[in-house]
């Protein structure tokens, strides 16, 4: 007789024996045993969770299991996805059962069938024959069309959980007779990720291995799967700031043939798991044994949640970056280097926290309050809140500096220097008073109203005014007298700098301290010599150069620049 791998060998034949679907299996059955059979059902979910079985046992149900595996015709949509071979299908359901009462079509992977395919099946899907059942099965629901999904009864098959799983093998375990701990049986549970199918095939695979007596370490290292003992270990070594010990771990492990995907794989589980042990709410959702989770739970308390957060960050980039890295063992050992850096400036801080107030508990604010007393009893510093207070009603009456939103919302950055609030306003109060006493002075040179001019053009490329800062870069403002006098050549020159003239006015009195300057904008352009320099400049020329051009614009219908 051939061998028979487990997931054939054990796969269920009724549904009270399906693993992990109860609200699918009931559904079917009481469908069934009511007479309220459909004609199109579409099984969707993980692959190993038993829709393909599923689908079995209802056509086999359907029919009270006489010879039914007669009616029962299956198609592999990945090899069979072509516009012919639903045509062949479809002229097949056109012939009723020999025997029982229906004929199952069960259609896996129906997400690979082409467009054309799809599309000559609709019709068939919508309005079968009596005798007529589909039963589609898909990984991927959503690459289904809305057309398809609106014929079928949908079912979700959901991922088996451990314990099912762990449970499930035990019986075959003790079926085989074979030796096992239930560590191991959960440790392949967990490896599976939801899926009965895989967790049977490392079954197999350890069974194949292995007589009848399984060794724990042994069963691992078939599983290139690394035990959560050794996440703790390595997460206390991380938290102690030993970095030899950390390195020695890592250099154990890999010695042993695992890979250093594994390590990071496994690390970055126990680290999830610190921040669900920080709640009570989320503490049962921590899947390992007792023991480990008294470890977990103690090692949560001595790390702060921002830390467990920042830890997981920095292993979800090593994560990524592994993909693509030359040395991943190099990645991941400076991954857990920065994890000990980062505990280890934490583990300072609160050293020195706890030091400050066992030394000083009442101190602090005893020191806060006599800072405020020397403040307001020191006669330099409560001139300097009158000096604040009297520029900023001499600035709002004289109108001298206008806020601007940019300014407002104006954040410093980190390399900026530290200036002293007090000097800031003694050169300011010294500022006015200069523009005051020098309000009639027309003392100042054309170099300097270029110089300034420059250092205006700089502020609105900060301020990324482009246009404006095109406009200003081409124009040279002349003196005359008292009067700076700008040219412009065209109407958008004449507009950016009628929008910005009362900022500029504000700026080069204040920075040529004299109050009395005013601007005066002196057009240039000539009659038949405009400069085109904007878009709408152009546009405006070429409709005075051509007037059916605005009847085409009209006649077209189209938008005006």
């Amino acid at each position: 007789m051939s061998y028979l791998v487990s997931a054939r060998k054990y796969r269920p034949t009724k549904f009270d024996n399906v693993v992990g679907q109860k609200h699918v299996t009931t559904t079917l059955k009481n469908a069934i045993k009511n007479n309220k059979i459909g004609h199109a059902y579409l099984f969707c979910g993980p692959r190993g969770v038993g829709k393909t079985t599923c689908a079995r046992i209802f056509a086999s149900t359907v029919n009270e299991n006489s010879n039914s595996q007669y009616n029962i015709f299956e198609l592999d949509a990945a090899s069979n996805n072509g516009v012919e071979h639903i045509r062949n299908l479809i002229e097949q359901i056109k012939v009723p059962p020999q025997v029982g009462r229906y004929k199952v079509y069960i259609i896996d992977e129906v997400h690979m069938l082409s467009d054309a395919a799809f599309n000559a099946f609709l019709k068939t899907l919508e309005e079968p024959p009596k005798h007529s059942i589909f039963i589609l099965a898909t990984t991927e629901k959503n690459k289904l069309i809305p057309t398809i999904l609106s014929r079928c009864q949908i079912f979700d098959f959901k991922k088996i959980s451990n314990e099912d799983i762990s449970e499930y093998l035990k019986l075959i375990a003790n079926h085989k007779e074979i030796n096992v701990c239930n560590k191991t049986l959960e440790i392949i549970a967990n490896k599976a990720d939801g899926s009965l199918r895989d967790a049977l095939s490392i079954f197999d695979k350890i069974s194949s291995h292995f007589e009848e007596n399984w060794n724990y370490n042994d069963a691992l290292r078939l599983m290139s799967t690394l035990d959560s003992s050794f996440s703790s270990e390595l997460t206390r070594s991380i938290l102690d700031n030993d970095i030899s010990n950390c390195i020695l771990q890592i250099d154990r492990v890999i010695s042993e043939g695992y890979n250093p995907k594994e390590i990071l794989k496994n690390t970055t589980s126990h680290f999830r798991n610190l921040i669900l042990a920080k709640d009570a709410s989320t503490f049962g959702l921590i899947n390992e044994r007792t023991d480990l989770k008294n470890i977990i739970k103690e090692q949560s308390d001595s790390i702060s949640k921002n830390k467990i957060i920042d830890s997981l960050v920095c292993l979800d980039k090593c994560s990524q970056q592994l993909r693509n890295s030359i040395n991943k063992r190099f990645d991941v050992e400076l991954c857990v280097l920065k994890l000990c850096a980062m505990n280890s400036d934490e583990k300072k801080k609160i050293i020195e926290k706890s030091n400050t107030k066992e030394l000083n508990p009442n101190n602090q604010k005893k020191t806060d309050i006599l800072k405020e007393q020397e403040f307001d009893n020191n006669p330099i510093a409560t001139k300097d809140k009158k000096d604040e207070k009297n520029l900023q009603a001499e600035l709002t009456e004289n109108k001298i500096i206008k806020t601007d939103k940019s300014i407002e919302n104006f954040q410093p950055s980190v390399e900026s220097e530290i200036i002293s609030i007090s000097e800031e306003l003694n050169q300011n109060t010294k500022l006015v008073e200069k523009i005051e006493t020098n309000k009639k002075s027309d003392d100042w040179t054309e170099q300097e109203l270029l110089d300034q001019w420059k250092s205006f053009i700089k502020t609105l490329m900060s301020q990324k005014k482009t246009s404006a800062y095109n406009v200003f870069q081409r124009t040279t403002p002349k003196k005359n007298n008292n009067v700076v006098e700008i040219e412009f050549y065209s109407l958008s020159e004449k507009f950016e700098f009628e929008e910005l003239k009362s900022n500029l006015l504000e700026y080069l009195r204040l920075r040529l301290s004299n109050s009395e300057l005013e601007i005066s904008l002196i057009a240039k352009i000539q009659e038949g010599n405009d400069v085109a320099i904007t878009k709408k400049d152009k546009y405006e020329l070429l409709l005075t150069k051509n007037k059916k051009l605005s009847k085409l614009i009209d006649k077209l219908e189209l938008n005006s620049i």
